[in-house]
């Protein structure tokens, strides 16, 4: 949850003894969206891909605020960095066409269960990487 406190002057109550108007505080609470953290004006979201694209790269759909976009996974995609699409997070105050970006975390998801091909192909990879 992140907070934002907007000052507009000169829009508040009246003084009691007959000065000017004060300056009026409105406190924005920003609650947090499901499946997205918020940095500033950027997002992060997780999402999901197979060990075969962190490998080999690929092309994954995300669902963004948006709409559905397609992004381009990189060969050897490293676990711990975020690829960055610019312009998909949220929309940065007082600028009506300008927006944070979407950092997208991807987690490896490891087949459950391998055909006894796959598996003697892994075991193949793993001999030849020896």
């Amino acid at each position: 949850m992140e907070d934002k406190i907007l000052k507009i002057e000169g829009k508040g109550k009246k003084s009691l003894f007959g000065g000017e108007n004060g300056d009026l505080y409105i406190r924005i609470v920003i609650k947090g969206i499901f499946g997205y953290q918020r940095k500033g004006n950027d997002l992060i979201k997780t999402e999901y891909i197979d060990v075969y694209t962190a490998i080999l790269g690929g092309e994954i759909t995300v669902n963004t605020f948006k709409g559905n976009i397609k992004v381009k996974i990189p060969e050897n995609y490293e676990y711990s960095k975020k690829l960055r699409i610019k312009g998909y997070g949220m929309p940065i105050y007082n600028s009506s066409d300008k927006y944070g970006d979407l950092l997208l975390s991807l987690n490896y998801v490891l087949p459950k269960k391998l055909s006894e091909e796959e598996r003697r192909l892994l075991n193949r990879l793993r001999s030849i990487r020896k």
